[in-house]
């Protein structure tokens, strides 16, 4: 139980009382912990998506070329869960923290708080600081699959390669997704526009075939956009498998331990 029944004076009676339900101390602080728990495990579980397929990946790519990597997909998972399960934890975590403090700081500019040059000084650099940390969190969580490394010795060799080939680095990661976003939307409003036309075709609805349509396009973003998300953590891995390969020179069978 999370609180107990206890007798209650109504308001302008002297005699009449009711009963209501008082929460005890414990309560809002244990909300508060189940809320923060289960934004940790959803943060936590994509950074797993993210490093299994950036391990699969890494493995087909430093595989050599007369062989074929085999049950890439089932070792991934075994060092996603097993020795590199705390390297997804804390990520989670960071991630989780990074999405909190992004999520008060657009309250606050919504609300207008604190208006003035100063308050928008101070959300741009907080804001340039969380894209920061989400930008080099998603290349470490990325290099970590690929090595086996711990989080921290990842984020350090991660930030040294990131510092060579920022530009690049940026570019990919930029380009890739407008152009990716891009692809999504052009072909569900194509997908929307033929399904307009044929519901107008072939039946008698007047108002309910753009709804109908609208519908359709909404339901094709959802989808691709979960293979775009894929598509995108695998180039980014790829990225990062070329950049390691071009500092040691040569090619190297880099499996993740």
């Amino acid at each position: 139980m999370n609180g107990r029944i206890v007798p209650h004076l109504r308001k302008g009676s002297e005699s009449g009382y009711s009963c209501v339900w008082k929460q005890d101390a414990w309560v809002p602080a244990y909300y508060a912990l189940a809320i923060l728990t289960m934004l940790w495990s959803a943060a936590a579980m994509v950074e797993a998506q993210i490093f299994v397929i950036s391990g699969t990946i890494a493995q087909w790519y430093f595989s050599k070329e007369d062989s074929t990597p085999r049950r890439s997909i089932r070792y991934s998972l075994r060092n996603a869960f097993g020795p590199s399960f705390g390297t997804i934890c804390f990520s989670g975590l960071l991630i989780g923290a990074v999405r909190i403090v992004r999520a008060v700081v657009d309250s606050a500019r919504r609300e207008d708080v604190a208006p003035g040059i100063v308050n928008l000084v101070l959300r741009c650099c907080v804001n340039a600081l969380l894209s920061a940390v989400d930008f080099l969190n998603k290349f470490t969580i990325n290099f970590a699959a690929i090595t086996g490394e711990g989080y921290c010795s990842s984020a350090k060799m991660t930030y040294e390669l990131l510092k060579r080939n920022l530009l690049s680095a940026v570019f990919v990661e930029t380009v890739s997704t407008r152009i990716l976003a891009g692809i999504i939307f052009v072909l569900s409003a194509v997908y929307a526009i033929a399904v307009c036309a044929i519901l107008k075709g072939v039946s008698d609805l007047e108002v309910e075939v753009y709804f109908v349509a609208v519908l359709a396009g909404l339901l094709l973003i959802v989808v691709l956009g979960f293979f775009v998300h894929v598509l995108d953590n695998v180039i980014e891995t790829i990225y990062v498998c070329f950049a390691i390969d071009r500092d040691k020179g040569e090619n190297t069978d880099l499996s993740p331990a």
